[in-house]
């Protein structure tokens, strides 16, 4: 979703998801320029309005808001869980995933930690 000015060009662009009755922002990118405008908060505002109308009862925003939009939010703590099985076959998914999975990827990322404490039960 975004917000356009009367030319058409993009001020602000919004990208999420929704799953059942809950909603994720994901990403947020506005024009450069219009600081004093409070671009995110238009458009977060606006987001929020459309969920809500499609039925979402809980929003979500991935690593928080810094403006004064957190307020009306419940900070929550996310933990990730990655089970890895001690097979031949797990071991060469996990190379094949370190070769092609973006190294911008969580996931990746945590494979590629040489010095990962992993758990065995």
């Amino acid at each position: 979703m975004g917000i356009q000015d009367r030319e058409g060009r993009w001020l602000s662009t919004l990208g999420g998801r929704r799953y059942n009755d809950r909603s994720e922002i994901l990403w947020q990118l506005n024009r450069d320029g219009f600081a004093a405008d409070s671009l995110s908060t238009v458009m977060r505002s606006y987001f929020i309005e459309h969920e809500i109308t499609h039925g979402s009862r809980r929003l979500y925003i991935e690593c928080g808001t810094p403006h004064p939009i957190r307020l009306s939010f419940v900070p929550e703590d996310l933990t990730d869980l990655v089970v890895m099985r001690h097979t031949p076959m797990a071991r060469a998914m996990e190379k094949i995933a370190r070769r092609y999975i973006s190294p911008d990827n969580e996931l990746s990322q945590m494979l590629g930690v040489k010095d990962q404490e992993w758990f065995q039960y």
